[in-house]
């Protein structure tokens, strides 16, 4: 696994620099500080309604394994991966 700077016991929710909205059942955002468009996906917009409020990653983690058919493990990089993403983007913050 890579070296990320969000760890599982981080703790993140969005930030306030951007505007949201639902189509399609997915999420779509622009970025207001840096004038970018982002659509997150059917994954990704789910890992973006979990972290509305702020949240451990680990919880997140757990969530969606509960959810979807995938391994511990290749969540848990998968979405330190995406979170650092949001994270590298601006879209959210690091609470701890």
């Amino acid at each position: 696994m890579e070296n990320y700077n969000i760890a599982l016991h981080s703790i993140v929710t969005h930030s306030g620099d951007h505007i949201a909205s639902e189509l399609d059942n997915e999420v779509v955002m622009m970025s207001i500080e840096q004038g970018e468009y982002y659509g997150l996906g059917r994954i990704g917009s789910a890992i973006w309604r979990l972290i509305a409020e702020p949240t451990k990653v680990e919880d997140v983690v757990s969530h969606l394994t509960g959810v979807y058919n995938v391994s511990f493990n290749q969540c848990q990089e998968e979405t330190l991966a995406f979170i650092q993403h949001l994270n590298d983007k601006g879209l959210i913050l690091i609470c701890d």
